[in-house]
């Protein structure tokens, strides 16, 4: 890496250019002071944007207001004055500042907003209890200390943005990790999102013409390494962490970064604000977690050069490589839970069946999914069982309904049902969520099913989102009715996949396979 200085014109900055020509973007990270003189710092930021070229601005969280979410009020009232004076604060400033911004500049960061469509505070602080720990009292005390805390604050969320001068304004995602602790009272002044919705937003850069795929980890939510994770199986190309950390933890939200960045195998850039409570300290780092560039007090900004090449290549090294199976064009072979001799018709008849003549059992993620197959690379595998199973075709038991189908699907014009009718995929869809007796009905008639398909010579995928849950249940319950197999556990000796037998594992889904 370059270090290039700037003219004179611009304060200290920094501007890392690799010696490579293949860069597709420049990302620029910002650590501003709080002080009254925000309006020079911004003149002098736009300047640094201008000379560098650069495409993308990451900002702290809130970065228009004061950040008074340590704060505590007896009056719960003040809480909602209090953040309707830092929404005004966000939407007076960014009409004012993104205006200023060179054209091309995309702008990524934080603001408080309220969700007039948000569902009930509660139910969605237990959502996050659960994701954050598995330990029931502590769940416990989450979900009291939610019903005690201001209604106020049900609508008030911590909102990820994407602002383009062409685009304008688009929101990404809502907080779903929040911090309840001394000097940081998040989960007290607002609410996380209802549900983890972690995707990818594509982002274009209009100097190259290429188009980023951009995860948002915010502030704590970087430490939930998972989310990377699930970031790396969209293809993301940059995680945008914006920040508003102390001092002293300067240290570990590096670690952190380094961390998040490997696992995902993405450029990671991370900013934050500075002041007595706030430690600054805005960096880049490259797929592998090194350290491109950072700022400092006298340093404020940080341009850096991004390669999707780069990141191509990271995906395929270690660790990666070892977890890409796992997330990409998930297809998972189930046939042998077919062994045995005897199996069961759709009436409950034992019959006996030559394991020869059984189609192929599957089971999959859900075809042209965002998070698991962008690509629709499981269009193609289905395509291919298809033309194998005979004049009817390939049997398709759905575990998904089809507003949640729509909503995880990466197309935006062609439904997953329509894009299975086109292949005239015969289709099975139902509903086992919960796990209970409605769904145990639903499911064991799909499964029959399912079993007098692979009977006939047929190949069968059964799929959920993910592949892990719904879908599996599926699989086992489906391998269960062909081979007559009465006891859950015995599956485990028959040479399943990874799938299934983790599933065997976990409740409730192991306990609803058994019962």
């Amino acid at each position: 890496l370059l270090s290039l200085p700037l003219s004179s014109s611009s304060s200290s900055s920094s501007f890392q250019m690799s010696a490579q020509v293949d860069a597709d973007a420049r990302v620029t990270v910002w650590e501003f002071e709080e002080r009254e003189d925000f309006d020079a710092q911004w003149c002098t930021l736009v300047r640094h944007l201008e000379e560098t070229q650069s495409d993308l601005l990451v900002l702290p969280e809130f970065p228009f207001c004061r950040w008074e979410l340590g704060e505590v009020h007896s009056d719960p009232r003040r809480y909602t004055e209090r953040w309707s004076a830092m929404v005004a604060a966000h939407e007076h400033a960014q009409r004012r500042y993104f205006a200023q911004l060179p054209a091309g500049v995309s702008v990524l960061a934080t603001r408080p907003v309220f969700d007039t469509g948000a569902h009930d505070s509660v139910a969605s602080v237990a959502s996050a209890a659960v994701a954050l720990s598995s330990d029931e009292r502590h769940f416990e005390k989450l979900v009291e200390q939610a019903s005690m805390r201001p209604s106020v604050a049900a609508q008030h969320r911590n909102e990820a943005f994407v602002w383009t001068r062409t685009a304008g304004y688009r929101r990404c995602r809502h907080k779903y990790y929040l911090p309840d602790q001394e000097g940081n009272r998040e989960a007290l002044w607002c609410r996380p999102a209802v549900r983890p919705d972690f995707v990818a937003a594509e982002v274009s850069i209009e100097r190259t013409g290429r188009t980023l795929l951009v995860g948002f980890l915010i502030c704590t939510e970087l430490w939930f390494f998972e989310r990377a994770r699930e970031y790396f199986a969209q293809r993301t190309d940059l995680l945008v962490v914006p920040r508003c950390t102390g001092v002293e933890s300067v240290p570990r939200w590096r670690a952190a970064g380094l961390c998040a960045a490997a696992v995902c195998g993405a450029y990671l850039a991370s900013a934050n604000r500075r002041s007595a409570e706030f430690g600054g300290v805005s960096f880049v780092l490259d797929p592998d977690g090194a350290l491109l560039g950072d700022t400092d007090q006298s340093t404020p900004f940080c341009t850096v050069e991004l390669s999707r090449a780069k990141v191509r290549a990271a995906r395929l090294s270690y660790p990666r490589y070892i977890y890409a199976s796992v997330y990409h064009a998930r297809l998972f072979e189930c046939t042998p839970l077919l062994s045995e001799s005897k199996s069961t018709t759709a009436s409950g008849e034992d019959v006996q069946s030559a394991p020869n003549k059984l189609g192929r059992l599957f089971v999959s993620s859900m075809p042209t999914s965002k998070q698991f197959d962008s690509e629709a690379a499981l269009l193609a595998e289905y395509e291919r069982l298809h033309a194998d199973s005979g004049p009817q075709g390939l049997f398709v038991a759905c575990a998904l309904p089809d507003d949640e189908a729509a909503r995880l699907s990466s197309s935006a014009t062609t439904t997953l049902m329509a894009s299975y009718a086109a292949r005239h995929f015969e289709v099975h869809q139902t509903v086992v969520d919960g796990f209970d007796e409605e769904a145990e009905v639903r499911a064991l008639r799909l499964a029959a099913a399912a079993a007098e398909a692979l009977r006939s010579g047929r190949h069968v995928v059964a799929h959920c989102h993910s592949g892990m849950g719904r879908g599996a249940v599926l699989a086992l319950l489906t391998a269960a009715a062909v081979s007559g197999e009465r006891d859950a556990s015995r599956l485990r000796s028959r040479g399943q996949s990874e799938v299934t037998a983790e599933l065997l594992e976990k409740a409730p889904a192991a306990e609803f396979v058994a019962r």
